[in-house]
């Protein structure tokens, strides 16, 4: 009987542990703060499957609030690779993308070759990469009527449409560009800008309109800025510490103060003359802003600057750059000089990517004067196209 008597203790003692370690289990599992710590140690890669573990751990991982945790924790932002494109004159039609893996691998998944998002069946193009978001746009509108518009996340597949404004009503009926704002460091939220105008041409004004993804609203900018003081180019701009930058086109740099709502303009880093300057000459790395100048009609020698933080002015980066330095002379016929399509910053050194004739993707290090040849596009593009790129940043921003 003593012995029975133990064996039920021992028993419902396990039995106890048991229903212990289970409801700790489960204390874990549904507890927001907790699961959090845990997830923000656990791969990027490994997230999207978790998702599938249950609805609660979907609702967690997609959370804006975890997002932000992670990101902090992991701040990791290289550029994976880059979507890339032609651009034939101003002609819109369905577009491929090919994408340029810069580490060479070319045996990884690519993570679209068109994109269609909705209901949309003219297919779908990326006008801006912003830190893991494509800002993207039907092919063709509307008539009498602008774009549909779509923030994408092409790392998660999320995508959200961006309902149109009431401003269109008004006298200020003419979009002039979108861009997206969106800064992982400082927010899980991005924000839209919309510059319109009074006129399609001539002597024009224009407002700004800006849309928060946390709101789900637009609302008005307090200013009314006229195109004399500030000549926009209808495209999106380049978001670098908290403000929108246009290249005008000679490398005067506008740009726009998000937070102040503020308009304002840089000059161009050199007096001397520049050739072959268009509007790859301005770009943004990993919270740098540089300007390339070419100093010869071939594009074989520039001078690199970087802007300073607070749009003061532009300080020489690298000096007299001569790309027929590299001993690989079979890779110095480059295509025309505006065809840079990406810059940078590893270490002490910059490197720059270069599409050049034939096809050929080439990366070049301005520190050790050398060439590396990445991937080959197939078919070529074909010559005097202007050829656009993005860079593809995996997050799990939220759209």
């Amino acid at each position: 009987m003593h012995s029975l008597i133990k064996q039920r203790r021992k028993t419902g003692q396990a039995s106890v542990d048991h229903t212990t370690h289970a409801n700790n289990s489960s204390i874990v599992a549904y507890n927001f703060d907790i699961l959090t710590l845990i997830l923000v140690l656990v791969p990027l890669q490994t997230l999207p499957v978790l998702k599938l573990v249950s609805k609660h751990w979907l609702s967690v991982i997609s959370h804006p609030n975890f997002v932000y945790k992670y990101f902090l924790k992991n701040p990791s932002h290289s550029v994976r690779g880059l979507f890339c494109r032609q651009r034939i004159s101003w002609c819109r039609s369905a577009t491929q993308y090919d994408f340029i893996f810069l580490d060479g691998n070319i045996s990884s998944s690519v993570p679209f070759k068109t994109l269609t998002l909705g209901l949309e069946k003219s297919g779908i193009e990326i006008v801006q990469s912003c830190n893991g978001l494509l800002l993207c746009c039907n092919v063709i509108a509307e008539a009498n009527d602008y774009d549909t518009y779509y923030v994408f996340n092409p790392f998660t597949k999320q995508y959200r449409l961006i309902p149109r404004s009431l401003l269109k009503k008004s006298q200020f009926k003419y979009v002039l560009c979108l861009s997206l704002a969106f800064d992982p460091f400082k927010s899980p939220y991005y924000e839209i800008i919309a510059i319109w105008s009074n006129k399609v041409y001539g002597s024009r004004k224009y407002m700004i309109e800006i849309y928060s993804s946390e709101t789900r609203s637009w609302r008005l900018c307090k200013d009314e800025f006229t195109i004399e003081e500030f000549s926009i180019p209808g495209v999106s701009a380049m978001y670098w510490n908290g403000s929108l930058n246009w290249n005008a086109g000679d490398g005067t740099v506008i740009y726009f103060d998000i937070d102040r709502e503020f308009m304002g303009v840089v000059p161009r880093p050199t007096r001397e003359v520049v050739y072959y300057v268009s509007n790859t000459g301005v770009c943004e790395y990993q919270g740098h802003l540089y300007f390339i100048a070419k100093r010869d009609k071939e594009g074989r020698c520039f001078d690199i600057f970087e802007m300073d933080t607070g749009h003061a002015g532009w300080a020489l980066k690298c000096c007299s750059v001569n790309v027929k330095a590299s001993r690989r002379r079979e890779l110095l016929n480059l295509s025309p000089p505006d065809q840079i399509i990406f810059i940078a910053e590893e270490g002490k050194s910059l490197k720059l990517v270069f599409l050049a004739n034939h096809g050929n993707v080439i990366s070049y290090d301005t520190k050790e004067l050398s060439f590396n040849k990445i991937c080959d596009i197939l078919p070529p593009p074909v010559p005097g196209n202007f050829f656009l790129s993005y860079p593809y940043i995996q997050s799990l921003a939220c759209v």
